[in-house]
């Protein structure tokens, strides 16, 4: 930190905004949920697909915008870009199950 408390540079407020910056537990916990229910085969309704997708849609987004928050701050989050590709997975793998359950 700055020996001036009130003298904060760029660079700590990227520590103080963006470092470590990690997906919070109950998120991780309902990612896995969706993965174990596609993985078991427990999609019966297409709205409970399209309601989960919308979730992954939404958390990706936020995902991306602290991602690009961190770039411009000179700084690499490989481990939220990683999640950020395994959710776009999922969601594709939920597209798949989605276009299945039309057809029927």
């Amino acid at each position: 930190m700055s020996p001036k408390p009130y003298d904060v540079s760029s660079e700590d407020l990227a520590k103080i905004n963006f470092d470590d910056y990690e997906l919070p537990l109950h998120d991780k916990k309902s990612l896995g949920e969706i993965k174990k229910k596609l993985k078991n085969k427990g999609y019966k309704k297409i709205e409970d697909v399209e309601s989960h997708q919308e979730f992954i849609e939404d958390l990706t987004n936020k995902l991306r915008a602290v991602i690009q928050n961190e770039r411009s701050m000179g700084k690499t989050n490989w481990e939220l870009e990683r999640q950020v590709d395994e959710m776009q997975s999922l969601y594709f793998q939920l597209e798949e199950l989605r276009k299945q359950m039309v057809k029927e």
